[in-house]
């Protein structure tokens, strides 16, 4: 009885399958999951993709349409980070589309972001993101690796991340941070142990700054160990 029962469940299951494989594909859906936060690619751009690329839905059965392949072409879009193509029950297909996110944008004489994964990705003309600007003799390597882990630092900060606008890197690799409130510049030197650097920093703001206010230095420079010395306008 049994093995009668699972022959009828594989034999309706192959059934459907195949009935839904000669089908008409009846449209494709285009999502891009995190639109609301960014928008380094939309829809048109996906339908842009696939058309480039001869990829259409009309007058094909699903069986016809090979997810893979249109989640490759796809996936050479420098902006994309995942993407999922499938096909539904009803006769349609589904792309969902997730976006690579910035966390900083170099400004030199090349232009780009660095993402989350420390991975370069280029400008768009479609959307810009509001993250820290690096300026200066930056590398495509420092950039991806000491810049990229201090910016990562910075954000989990929520301090340092609403008040940090530009890292400037000078001479020698030493950087210099221009805070979004304040007309001060933060020398901070190397950024070798920034961390106890920029906590340094925090007790200053809190106990000096707080007090004395934001606009009576120039700059604020935490090369020194143990103390911060600030030189006034």
């Amino acid at each position: 009885m049994l093995l009668c029962l699972m022959g009828y469940v594989i034999f309706v299951a192959v059934k459907f399958s195949n009935k839904n494989d000669n089908q008409e594909c009846n449209g494709v859906i285009i999502r891009i999951i995190d639109a609301e936060q960014q928008q380094f690619v939309t829809a048109d751009d996906i339908e842009k993709i696939l058309a480039k690329n001869r990829i259409s839905f009309q007058k094909k059965t699903m069986d016809q349409i090979n997810c893979k392949e249109i989640e490759n072409c796809i996936k050479i879009n420098p902006a994309v980070k995942k993407v999922h193509c499938y096909k539904t029950p009803s006769g349609g297909v589904r792309i969902d589309v997730s976006q690579r996110t910035p966390i900083m944008r170099i400004m030199g004489k090349t232009s780009y972001y660095v993402d989350d994964q420390k991975e370069i990705m280029p400008v768009s003309l479609n959307f810009t993101a509001y993250v820290p600007i690096i300026t200066g003799n930056v590398s495509k390597k420092m950039a991806t690796e000491e810049i990229c882990e201090f910016v990562i630092f910075l954000q989990n900060d929520k301090f340092w991340n609403a008040q940090i606008e530009q890292i400037h890197v000078g001479e020698n690799a030493e950087i210099v941070l221009i805070p979004r409130v304040g007309d001060h510049e933060i020398i901070l030197g190397k950024l070798d142990g920034f961390e106890t650097k920029m906590e340094k920093l925090k007790r200053f703001y809190n106990e000096g700054l707080s007090k004395i206010g934001w606009g009576d230095y120039k700059t604020i420079n935490l090369k020194f160990e143990n103390r911060v010395v600030c030189k006034k306008k």
